[in-house]
């Protein structure tokens, strides 16, 4: 049986495009080694493979270079459901804070507040309070800047956490306060 002598593959140029790493010369010193038609377009659709397996890891380390906790943050504070969701939160406790005040109107005196309220307050205060901090987060010191077009916005939400604060550790030092949440 005849061997085939095999001679070194051709040094191909890394930063060339697929097509252009087999030249004609290449395709023919590959054929004479005893390469077939077959086995050469084997290796042409692996180093595609190849390329494109590369590519999409480059792409990927470009995302894991640019992807940051910060920048998370900012996607999910500016994202359209976000702010969906804010808005609900906000409607759900003007509801509350609504049927609060009808059942202080309709009660006694002496009537104590029914608990039910006093879980919704705490929640919405934590609500509020960790939306806040995401939102500072976000922008920094561009939060309390009077520059921004938003800065009355920013302060307000900022005095309403704060008062929420305040409310919820004094109901939680001195029991149920009536009245607490009209000083929001």
């Amino acid at each position: 049986s005849s061997q085939v002598e095999r001679r070194p593959r051709p040094k191909l140029d890394p930063t060339a495009s697929c097509t252009s790493r087999f030249s004609m010369a290449a395709k023919q010193e590959i054929l004479q080694t005893g390469l077939s038609a077959a086995s050469l377009s084997q290796q042409e659709s692996e180093l595609q493979r190849f390329e494109m397996s590369e590519e999409l890891d480059s792409e990927m380390d470009d995302y894991r270079s640019s992807w940051s906790p910060h920048a998370f943050l900012k996607q999910i504070v500016g994202h359209k459901v976000f702010e969906f969701v804010v808005i609900a939160v906000i409607c759900c406790n003007v509801v509350t804070i609504g049927l609060q005040a009808d059942w202080s109107v309709k009660s006694t005196g002496d009537a104590t507040i029914p608990r039910i309220y006093s879980h919704f307050d705490l929640a919405y205060a934590v609500f509020f309070t960790v939306e806040w901090l995401l939102r500072v987060s976000v922008e920094g010191m561009a939060f309390f800047l009077w520059a921004k077009p938003s800065w009355t916005k920013n302060m307000f939400d900022t005095f309403i956490v704060f008062s929420s604060i305040v409310e919820e550790s004094v109901k939680f030092v001195l029991g149920d306060v009536p009245n607490m949440s009209s000083m929001r």
